[in-house]
């Protein structure tokens, strides 16, 4: 009974927060991925079972965000695709900065849906 209530009450901190196309706040860790088609992701809510994985298809975005590798950032992006599962796309990345983790707080990392746009 325990482990249930616990699972109830810790799930609303791990829904995931993509809902439809348009242009959102992120604030995560840009990492080098080889993987990724331009070798550079995005992560939201790194190590834990709602992580999120974002992929630079741009290479003017890879240029806009490269100082800010493998350190704590934040900004607003356009998700132009529907998300599959935990792997979304961005794009056009403006407003850029560096931010200070906060581990106890469950919206130190994630993102906020700003504006509704058209998905492609």
């Amino acid at each position: 009974m325990m482990k249930i209530l616990l699972f109830l009450i810790s799930f609303p901190l791990f829904a995931q927060d993509f809902s439809g196309c348009g242009e959102y706040k992120f604030k995560g860790i840009l990492k080098y991925d080889e993987k990724a088609p331009l070798k550079m992701s995005y992560i939201v809510r790194e190590g834990t079972g709602s992580q999120m994985t974002f992929s630079l298809v741009n290479k003017a975005d890879v240029t806009t965000l490269a100082a800010f590798i493998d350190k704590p950032s934040h900004f607003k992006a356009k998700i132009l695709k529907p998300m599959d599962g935990t792997k979304g796309e961005l794009r056009a990345p403006v407003e850029i900065g560096l931010r200070f983790p906060d581990p106890l707080s469950s919206s130190d990392t994630g993102i906020e849906k700003i504006k509704t746009l058209k998905c492609q």
